[in-house]
């Protein structure tokens, strides 16, 4: 149907192909960005390296069936992290964080300390104080200004997936993206 509608092909993207697009679109974001890539998305968690220079890791590419539509306890989001041989070296690296659960919890938290402006983009948050509004927006069930009502009931598990990527990492910094697969 979409192919009628638009008249033009439809190629749906592999996992892996999701990830480098993400990157791609840090890349075209900000400048030098270097650290991992995370677009969590509702059926998957994509994963991927940005080195010095704007050089993405291509092969260390990677699409886990972790999205928040998917209800995954935190530990079975760890196992399928645990699978990355990678990943254990990417510790204290900055975080870039693409999709619109990141940016809703990034808007909440931006409400809650009432600047004027509530551009997303760049924005960045430390562990704490990431972990400190997951606390609000999970004791709250989402019910919280900033969350789009659409994505309220999902912000629980979202969550899970996150904590349990957060355990795993420990960046230095969140940096938050308004740029990802479609820039």
């Amino acid at each position: 149907k979409a192919e009628a509608i638009l008249k033009t092909p439809v190629r749906v993207i592999s996992g892996s192909e999701e990830a480098i697009m993400s990157a791609l679109g840090i890349c075209s974001g900000f400048h030098n960005p270097v650290g991992l890539v995370a677009d969590l998305g509702g059926g998957s968690l994509e994963l991927i390296p940005v080195e010095t220079g704007k050089i993405i890791q291509k092969e260390m590419a990677v699409s886990l069936p972790c999205g928040y539509l998917n209800k995954y306890s935190t530990k079975d989001v760890s196992r399928h992290l645990d699978t990355i041989s990678w990943l254990k070296t990417t510790n204290s690296m900055r975080l870039y964080v693409v999709g619109g659960v990141w940016r809703a919890i990034a808007t909440a938290y931006i409400y809650k300390r009432k600047p004027r402006i509530d551009i997303v983009h760049g924005f960045s948050m430390s562990l704490d104080q990431l972990h400190q509004m997951m606390d609000k927006i999970e004791a709250r069930d989402g019910e919280i200004h900033g969350i789009p009502n659409a994505r309220r009931p999902s912000m629980t598990q979202a969550i899970r997936v996150i904590r349990a990527l957060l355990a795993k990492l420990s960046p230095s910094e969140i940096v938050f993206s308004a740029f990802g697969v479609r820039e």
